[in-house]
C-alpha cells in the first residue's frame, strides 16, 4: 500500500510541476507595465496596443523557443536619448506580426538637421541567436535607424515593411538598417 501511496504522490507533483511549467504558459500584454511579468513566465506573448513610457525601452530578453505575436500598435512616449526603443534578445525565437505595429513617431524628432541635431533614439535592436525569425513586422516612423542587428547569429527576417514617408517632407538623416558583430 505504502509504494502505491508514494507513486500517486509522484504523479500528483509531476503534474502539478508541468501545469506550473512556462512551457505552457501564454500571455496577452496590453499596457507596458505586463512586458516584465509576461517575459519572465511565458513562451508564448501577444503584444496588444500600448504605450512605452518616454525615455524607456520595450526591452524583452526572451526565453529559448518563445513566439511574440504583435497584434496591437506599440507607440512611444518622447525623449531625447539614444534607445534603442525596442530590443529583442534570445536564442530560437519566433517574433512575427499579426496585423501590429511599431510606431516610433519620428515626426516628434525630425529636425532637418540629422545627427547634428536632437538626439534620436535607434528603434529596433535584435540581439538573437540559435535559428530566430522574425517576419511580418511593420515599423513606422523610424526616429533614427530604423533596425539595428548586434551580436546575433543564425537569425532570419523576412516580410518587413518599414514606412517612413511621413518624413519625405523634412530633411533628416535616417539609416536604415546597422549590423555589428553578427
Amino acid at each position: 500500500m505504502g509504494k502505491y501511496v508514494l507513486q500517486l504522490a509522484w504523479v500528483a507533483a509531476v503534474a502539478l510541476a508541468a501545469g506550473a511549467s512556462p512551457l505552457n504558459a501564454s500571455c496577452s500584454v496590453s499596457s507596458y507595465d505586463g512586458v516584465a511579468s509576461a517575459v519572465s513566465s511565458c513562451t508564448s506573448i501577444t503584444l496588444g496596443s500600448f504605450t512605452v513610457p518616454a525615455g524607456k525601452a520595450l526591452s524583452m530578453s526572451l526565453k529559448s523557443g518563445t513566439t511574440v505575436t504583435v497584434t496591437g500598435t506599440i507607440k512611444f512616449g518622447y525623449s531625447e536619448w539614444k534607445g534603442p526603443l525596442v530590443e529583442i534578445a534570445g536564442s530560437k525565437i519566433t517574433f512575427k506580426g499579426s496585423g501590429g505595429s511599431f510606431d516610433g513617431e519620428g515626426s516628434k524628432y525630425w529636425d532637418g538637421k540629422g545627427d547634428k541635431g536632437k538626439t534620436k533614439p535607434k528603434f529596433f535592436r535584435i540581439k538573437t541567436s540559435g535559428g530566430s525569425t522574425f517576419s511580418n513586422i511593420k515599423l513606422k516612423n523610424c526616429p533614427h535607424q530604423c533596425v539595428s542587428i548586434n551580436s546575433a547569429s543564425d537569425t532570419t527576417l523576412n516580410g518587413w515593411t518599414v514606412d517612413v514617408s511621413a518624413g519625405d517632407s523634412v530633411s533628416f538623416s535616417l539609416r536604415s538598417t546597422n549590423t555589428a558583430a553578427s
